[in-house]
Formats: structure tokens, sequence, C-alpha cells
């Protein structure tokens, strides 16, 4: 109950910012992984042209996913 009622709050104040930044003009679409919600898209703000490469990168050198599955939570590319 408490939990739920913390998670309220910090999705309440994130989506204020947000939309406060979008209503001042300093809002950028690059979101610091380390302050971001785990429902949130943190590689958006990479572009597309990146974020494929990355993933790329990602299917060349860890096709079976080794490197995501020792990392337990975060985000994955």
């Amino acid at each position: 109950e408490v939990l739920e009622a913390m998670k309220s709050a910090g999705n309440r104040l994130l989506h204020r910012s947000i939309e406060l930044s979008k209503q001042m003009g300093l809002h950028h679409r690059y979101m610091y992984q380390n302050y971001a919600d785990c429902e949130q898209d943190v590689f958006a703000g990479y572009g597309k042209e990146n974020w494929d490469r990355l993933r790329g990168i990602q299917k060349k050198y860890d096709p079976e996913g080794v490197f995501s599955k020792l990392q337990p939570g975060y985000f994955k590319v």
C-alpha cells in the first residue's frame, strides 16, 4: 500500500516535471538512465540511427544475450 502510494507520487511528479519542461521550452528527448522511470523509453533520445547501431553491435557480439541476462534490472539494449 505504501509502496504503491510512493510509486504513484513519483510518477505524478515525473509527468508534471516533463509537462512543465515542455511548457518552458526546456524539454529534451534525451533521458539519463539513472533518472528515468522503468516505464520510460530511455533509448528514444539516442535517435533511431544510434539505436539501430547499438542493436547491431549487441547482435554481433552477444547474439545470445548473455550480458543482458547477467545484469538483472535496468534498461537493456
